[in-house]
């Protein structure tokens, strides 16, 4: 038996953000996680009958994120995988620039930030923007270049999610390498993780023992962090730059905290481990339908579980020390 999780991410259109469909696995020595562009007329595709494979039951109907379980008895996960994804494009692990519409304001906060510390370091760009004075001339701290709202806290984090700008020693983000050639900033301030993941939201939590796990969109990737209770501030849990490994966990933290999900995958590992015969199948009208492989068969198809849009929770908290390393460090 393979089992995975199609996770989607429907925007809608209201939002400047592109569908995503993440499909993870538990396999513990390769690739178990995979990002495609979703299809949004059909984000989960529908097996055939006869085709081994069997799902979940969902319904998209508005923006958020929703998962569906696919499980078969006799694909490979590779099989089973290359279902659910086929016609679908696949898209690059690591930062996703593509994400979202906000690639005129990261330049234009790019180009301010470039101006500060190449042109003059203690001067604002021309134009007419505000001055910043800084204590050292060889960062720039960010407190003060949101204020001058050529530049938001989230278009900086982004900007060095994507390796465009460095960051010195601060809150939240440290850059681990150093590259003259670009612009070095400090969070002087701590960092809400609400600032840094989409929509401001966690997608689900799952809290046990005084350790807290969240799912969230960041980046244009689906990540996991870790608080301990009760003051501790966001860790990552996986990591941006090593999606391809990070499919166990957040296939395990789904089933835990998701009450559909699990039964459908206990319960359809159940049915597979049956030997149906007589009584199981005194059901069926005709004796010769009372083989053990067709009468599971049929057990499956009755395996009817929906599963509804997870319910985001608003997000709170500062981030820890996210260290970023150069793209081939990763």
């Amino acid at each position: 038996m393979v089992c995975l999780l199609a996770i989607l991410l429907y925007t809608g259109q209201r939002l400047a953000q592109k569908h995503r469909l993440v499909i993870t696995s538990t396999e513990p020595n390769r690739p178990n996680y995979h990002i495609y562009e979703a299809n949004h007329e059909q984000p989960f595709p529908v097996p055939g009958r006869g085709s081994s494979i069997y799902r979940t039951l969902v319904t998209v109907d508005e923006p958020g994120t929703y998962v569906t379980v696919y499980c078969s008895i006799k694909a490979t996960i590779d099989d089973l995988r290359g279902f659910v994804s086929g016609g679908l494009t696949s898209l690059p692990s690591r930062i996703d620039r593509r994400f979202d519409n906000d690639e005129k304001s990261e330049n234009e906060c790019l180009e301010y930030v470039n101006n500060l510390y190449f042109d003059s370091k203690r001067k604002a760009a021309k134009g007419g923007t505000r001055v910043i004075q800084v204590q050292d001339p060889n960062l720039l701290p960010v407190s003060h270049l949101i204020k001058t709202h050529q530049c938001t806290k989230r278009l900086l984090i982004s900007l060095a999610y994507q390796r465009r700008v460095l960051c010195a020693h601060g809150h939240g983000f440290v850059t681990t390498y150093s590259d003259e050639n670009l612009p070095t900033i400090k969070f002087d301030e701590p960092v809400e993780i609400a600032d840094a993941i989409f929509d401001g939201q966690f997608v689900m939590q799952l809290s046990e023992n005084g350790i807290r796990d969240v799912l969230v969109w960041n980046q244009g990737q689906l990540q996991s962090f870790t608080q301990r209770y009760p003051s501790g501030s966001w860790m990552e849990r996986t990591y941006n730059g090593n999606e391809p490994h990070s499919g166990l966990h957040i296939t395990e933290l789904i089933k835990s905290s998701n009450a559909q999900v699990s039964k459908f995958m206990n319960e359809f590992a159940t049915l597979e481990d049956t030997e149906c015969g007589g009584s199981d199948c005194l059901w069926f009208q005709s004796k010769a339908f009372r083989k053990p492989k067709i009468c599971r068969d049929r057990k499956f198809k009755h395996l009817q579980i929906s599963v509804k849009k997870f319910d985001p929770i608003p997000a709170e908290g500062n981030i820890a020390h996210i260290r970023l390393t150069k793209p081939n460090d990763e």
